[in-house]
């Protein structure tokens, strides 16, 4: 038997080296020397004196297999963590389905309500001088003791964090070895988990008056009442209980990054933003010009990756400010538009707004998916930020001041005639990452293409692998979405089942409910062996690969899918094709079609995007829908992506004829000349009257496109006409667009 055994242990260690030398050094505690060092590159830090070493940002490198190490043990501390409250819900930082967004809304949240009860908000904040480095060992190791976590987990962290060595690299020159001696080691992923939990103690040390949030070491402190000496005071208190938990675990505040915040306005930041927007422009310069240049495409990605996403952070909270602010961003969205299209400078920004949205309705789009987001995570800060009914009121009375995001995301949501349920919410912590549930399908007709396979050979399939598996009890599960109907089907032997779900939910979803009820009839049966059919890969692909943003309803199926097969049922997952004849698979989709009776559910947040994204698009076309008098609308009546031209030239002169505003037909506006006129027919020169009107081309016409009797919409539509850019030629016009 030992020998079985030795055999075993030798060959686990070649079949899989790694995970054998993670559990040695898990069981034995016997960590790696290599493990324990660090190589660090020092960064300069943009517009910092490259003389002074502490203007250097430092980025470690440590052992990747030790990395792999860290991150199964960080994700069980993690879960440990989260599972027991151990993190107060203020802290934010690196964990799941939080952002710096959270603590900016529960700021602006505080100030809004301290100004409508007419009272003063002090904020404070922190910054603490080099906080990984100076973090107390002792102290996470006590911390975590005082949690309840015994055993391997603090000894292997105890071993993780001493003995650590780095060196310097510069180009190929290394330093010599330096002992890391205090704090949690930079580059690893553990570090930050570690000293999440070692600061995070700070907030308990705030007095009941004072409320403080967190992002890993960034620290934020507030005050409100209607006695700023008071305030004060209080402020004063925290202070000193903060500077002296700091001065007994060994940390440093820097008090000339301290900011008091004396009164709610978005102008400096909207500005400061603004300049910087305006400098990456020069990006969209570069790459772009009139006659060569990156295409439409590419320009418009590299503006929504290096600009927009500026323009994005927080704009829900800055969003609320007054819109002569506001307007100021709308420039360098216009300035970026015109570059990316190469649209001529008198072009309407209404001519602009096709090829991307307005950023005032970009502002509510993501206003309610934040909001829908927050709704969906049981532990978030904002979930909980219902207004009281006495602030109701005092808002009601006092209508001149902005209502927190809450309430202004509510009012958007029901400006927008949106009317969706509950949101479900979202367990990250259901499954423990050393349990994670295994699921797994049969597909008899892997192999065979549905387009090229007739259905009578589906059928064969499917009676030989029912032959094969006629001690399961077959259930059949479908869904099905229309428009004004969404509805899930399941056939259950004799019995048939079906569902109406509200028509926001996904086709995908209306499968995944319709499994996850095939398994609650199954709770109730009892029989032990069962089999459940349905035509939907995606879902049942989404269930053997559980990941952070799961669909809630999958984790609903795996979860009661844990409990059945603890009790002693036996249940299979297969997948068969649709509309082949396979008699239960159709009567379960007969049956989500004519779903009548109402399922009262709870929607998930991945079901809620496309709906809002298709309420922002409706107001966006509505508002196109009213400019009836502008040039490109006449062709172009809907919003949608038209083709872009291979050569950007090309692109640019057919973009300026579609919007109407060309150097030869508008320049005048520029340089405050006359309107020219056409010489031939003593009219104002446009592009409608060049192209299509004035009598002098009709030769022309005749000869590349066959009429002198065309619309613009055939020479310059979605599919211009192929001789356009040979008439502007021949005509002398091309190199005046």
């Amino acid at each position: 038997m030992e020998s079985h055994i030795i055999c075993f242990a030798i060959w686990m260690r070649f079949r899989f080296p790694i995970s054998c030398t993670c559990l040695t050094v898990w069981r034995e505690q016997s960590f790696p020397r290599q493990w324990q060092e660090a190589v660090v590159i020092p960064i300069l830090k943009p517009g910092k004196d490259p003389a002074n070493p502490l203007h250097y940002r430092p980025i470690a490198l440590t052992s990747v297999l030790c990395k792999t190490l860290e991150r199964m043990v960080n994700a069980r501390l993690v879960f440990g963590l989260e599972k027991q409250g151990c993190i107060p819900a203020l802290q934010s930082g690196f964990r799941r389905g939080r952002s710096t967004f959270d603590n900016i809304v529960h700021l602006e949240t505080q100030i809004r309500n301290a100004f409508v009860r007419r009272n003063h908000l002090v904020s404070i904040f922190f910054d603490v001088e080099k906080a990984f480095d100076r973090t107390w060992r002792h102290g996470i190791l006590r911390k975590l003791y005082n949690l309840g976590f015994k055993g391997n987990l603090p000894l292997f962290i105890k071993r993780f964090l001493s003995s650590r060595t780095f060196r310097v690299r510069l180009g190929n020159f290394y330093s010599d070895l330096f002992n890391h001696v205090e704090g949690v080691p930079q580059g690893c992923v553990l570090n930050v988990t570690l000293f999440i939990l070692h600061f995070s103690e700070v907030l308990n040390h705030l007095p009941p008056s004072v409320t403080g949030t967190l992002y890993v070491d960034d620290l934020q402190i507030s005050c409100q009442g209607c006695n700023m000496r008071l305030i004060e005071r209080q402020l004063q208190i925290a202070n000193n209980k903060i500077v002296s938990w700091c001065d007994e675990i060994g940390h440093t505040l820097s008090a000339e990054k301290m900011i008091f915040y004396r009164k709610l306005t978005f102008l400096p930041h909207i500005l400061q933003l603004r300049k910087k927007c305006e400098k990456s422009l020069n990006i969209l310069k570069v790459l772009s010009c009139t006659s060569w240049g990156a295409d439409r495409t590419s320009l418009l990605r590299i503006y929504q990756a290096v600009i927009l996403s500026r323009i994005d952070y927080g704009c829900f909270v800055y969003g609320s400010t007054r819109s002569s602010a506001l307007r100021r961003l709308d420039t360098v969205h216009h300035s970026a538009l015109r570059i990316c299209s190469g649209a001529f400078r008198t072009s309407p920004v209404e001519s602009l707004y096709t090829i991307c949205h307005p950023l005032h309705l970009w502002r509510k789009n993501l206003s309610m998916q934040y909001y829908f987001r927050a709704l969906s995570l049981p532990q978030h800060p904002l979930s909980h930020m219902t207004l009281p009914t006495a602030l109701h009121r005092i808002y009601n009375a006092r209508t001149s001041h902005i209502l927190t995001f809450c309430e202004r995301a509510k009012s958007i949501i029901q400006d927008s005639e949106l009317n969706f349920p509950d949101i479900q919410t979202v367990d990250f912590q259901i499954f423990p990452p050393w349990n994670i549930p295994q699921f797994s399908f049969i597909n008899p007709f892997s192999g065979f293409d549905k387009s090229k396979t007739s259905p009578v050979i589906y059928q064969q399939l499917f009676s030989f692998h029912r032959y094969r598996y006629s001690s399961y009890r077959p259930i059949f599960t479908d869904g099905s979405k229309a428009v004004g109907h969404v509805g899930c089907g399941i056939i259950f032997d004799a019995d048939i089942s079906s569902f109406r779900l509200h028509t926001s939910f996904s086709i995908f979803t209306a499968e995944l409910v319709a499994i996850f009820y095939a398994l609650h009839n199954i709770y109730l049966s009892t029989q032990r062996q069962f089999c459940i059919y349905t035509d939907s890969m995606s879902s049942l692909e989404t269930l053997c690969h559980p990941h952070f943003q799961m669909h809630p309803v999958a984790v609903e199926i795996l979860e009661l899918l844990q409990t059945l097969q603890h009790g002693g049922f036996s249940i299979l997952f297969c997948w068969i094709p649709s509309h082949v004849g396979i008699i239960g698979n159709e009567q379960a989709d007969h049956s989500a079609k004519t779903a009548v009776s109402f399922l009262h559910r709870e929607i998930p947040y991945c079901d809620v995007k496309k709906p809002v994204a298709s309420c922002i698009f409706s107001l966006w076309q509505e508002t196109w829908d009213l400019q009836v008098r502008n040039k490109l609308h006449y062709i172009k009546p809907f919003i949608d992506l038209w083709p872009v031209l291979p050569t950007r030239g090309a692109d640019v002169k057919l973009t300026r004829l579609r919007i109407g505003h060309t150097r030869v037909t508008h320049k005048y506006l520029l340089f405050g000349e006359r309107t020219p006129m056409c010489p031939t027919c003593n009219v104002e020169l446009t592009v409608c009257h060049i192209l299509i009107e004035c009598s002098n081309f009709n030769l022309h016409r005749i000869h590349f496109f066959n009429s002198s009797f065309l619309t613009l919409s055939e020479l310059l539509g979605a599919k211009h006409h192929p001789n356009i850019f040979n008439f502007l030629k021949a005509i002398r016009f091309l190199t005046c667009i």
